[in-house]
């Protein structure tokens, strides 16, 4: 099926104090300090697109957290999606980033629903 994504999180933690929701994904096999293919930081667009899906259908504050054992990144998908959107249109001008698409099919399906269900969400 085109344009279908799929994926399970991990663990979703709330911090009611900060008013905070946490995505937060373990990353047994990958490098915390590397940029190679095994780097946490070849995962940063699947957890960020998990933080955008929920921020964008809970209307909340969000950040990411992705672990191993040996260490942990908490960011914000706002702010490491940006810099990866700079980098690909430098490399290449007909880039469009996935989490685009993938936001304005969230929003398409909250439109939907509502619709449908003659209420907002």
């Amino acid at each position: 099926m085109k344009n279908m994504y799929t994926g399970i999180i991990d663990l979703l933690l709330f911090d009611p104090e900060t008013k905070t929701l946490y995505v937060v994904d373990y990353k047994p096999d990958l490098s915390y300090n590397s940029f190679l293919a095994d780097a946490f930081v070849v995962s940063i667009p699947q957890l960020a697109g998990y933080g955008l899906t929920m921020e964008e259908i809970a209307d909340i504050n969000l950040q990411c957290i992705m672990f191993n054992d040996e260490a942990a990144w908490i960011f914000s998908p706002d702010n490491v999606l940006a810099p990866i959107d700079a980098f690909m249109l430098a490399s290449d001008s007909s880039w469009v980033a996935p989490w685009i698409e993938f936001s304005n099919l969230v929003a398409y399906k909250e439109y939907f629903w509502a619709q449908f269900l003659h209420r907002d969400f």
